[in-house]
């Protein structure tokens, strides 16, 4: 794999204020297949996230934790 294998984001035109709702959309890289979520912008700029970690609706998680929960494939 190189880089050229993976999509380039890019951020759009931004609002003056952002809405009190967030929809945030992925499309995985050379598939039709994605996922999103809708999040509530005063909760997340509320949130302290440590080093290494992610934020999630179920707080502050690493990789490894998120792996874990979702059943999904190993973080490393």
């Amino acid at each position: 794999m190189n880089a050229d294998d993976f999509l380039k984001a890019s951020s759009g035109t931004q609002p003056e204020t952002l809405p009190a709702n967030l929809d945030v959309s992925v499309t995985f890289a050379g598939s039709g297949d994605g996922t999103g979520d809708v999040f509530d912008v005063r909760k997340v700029k509320a949130a302290h996230v440590p080093d290494g970690q992610y934020w999630t609706h179920g707080g502050a998680r690493t990789a490894a934790q998120t792996d874990a929960q979702l059943g999904c494939h190993s973080s490393t």
